[in-house]
């Protein structure tokens, strides 16, 4: 793989969690990479901590990723791919300028957006806080439980 040390330069860069996030790719797969978020204060989503993945195609950077989100939040389906412009949906818009952790930014910025798209949902303003009461509770075959990883990413947010 050409890509592998933009790869090893991005798991570097992502040793640390971010403010809202933590992403790592998986033990023996450079080309998926697991995120947890938490969701943001002052929406529907405030208090949840919700899981994902973007599958890189080989030619990363190259090419755009798919995204996907594991457990229920109200606003994407869960394990379907989603459409972003920062997607392999739209390939045409794509730049090598991206970086995991900006896409990871991005994806946050339009999780709140209700935007409609491929794996798009609406549900109440209700539903969305019943999920994001209930996602504290995944737990990811490969990362373990999101409550976890949240923890990491708010022991980070105090170290810096």
């Amino acid at each position: 793989m050409k890509n592998i040390r933009r790869l090893q330069k991005e798991a570097a860069e992502n040793k640390a969690p971010g403010e809202y996030f933590y992403i790592q790719p998986l033990p023996n797969d450079m080309l998926t990479w697991h995120f947890t978020f938490i969701g943001p204060e002052g929406t529907d989503y405030e208090g949840g901590v919700y899981h994902g993945y973007f599958t890189l195609p080989a030619n990363y950077p190259l090419s755009a990723p798919d995204i996907y989100y594991t457990n229920e939040s109200g606003r994407y389906e869960p394990n379907t791919r989603i459409c972003l412009t920062i997607t392999s949906y739209h390939n045409e818009e794509w730049t090598p300028a991206w970086t995991l952790r900006t896409m990871m930014e991005a994806a946050n910025a339009y999780f709140i957006d209700e935007g409609d798209g491929i794996a798009s949902i609406r549900c109440s303003s209700e539903q969305r806080k019943e999920f994001a009461e209930k996602s504290r509770n995944y737990e990811c075959s490969h990362c373990g439980s999101v409550a976890e990883i949240e923890k990491k990413i708010l022991a980070a947010r105090k170290t810096n």
